[in-house]
């Protein structure tokens, strides 16, 4: 094998090391989420129920409350996307690294 073709394989060879790592470490995270958000609906409906089931509260605060509980992921992801940001800045600041924006999630 000439020098080329070495090279060409072990990058080859790393590429499809980094694939299959990638493809790993986003299944994990997909089971991770899917976890999270199964346990975010089993406590929203525990605490609807008790809500409307044990407490004598006005019918006003229980949509109100029934409102926040279905909207909170949609509002919490980009508050958590601009904190996590803003950390992701400030440790390359800190450490005076380049910020790296094409491997940053939420970019």
């Amino acid at each position: 094998m000439t020098l080329t073709e070495t090279l060409f394989k072990d990058n080859e060879e790393l590429y499809n090391a980094k694939t299959k790592y990638t493809q790993t470490n986003m299944s994990k995270i997909e089971s991770t989420n899917t976890i999270l958000n199964y346990i975010y609906i089993s406590l929203v409906g525990v605490v609807l129920y008790k809500l409307y089931v044990h407490q004598s509260t006005n019918k006003p605060y229980k949509y109100l409350i029934v409102l926040c509980a279905i909207i909170f992921p949609f509002i919490i992801y980009p508050i958590e996307k601009q904190l996590y940001n803003i950390i992701v800045y400030l440790d390359a600041f800190i450490r005076g690294i380049p910020l790296n924006t094409q491997h940053t999630p939420f970019r």
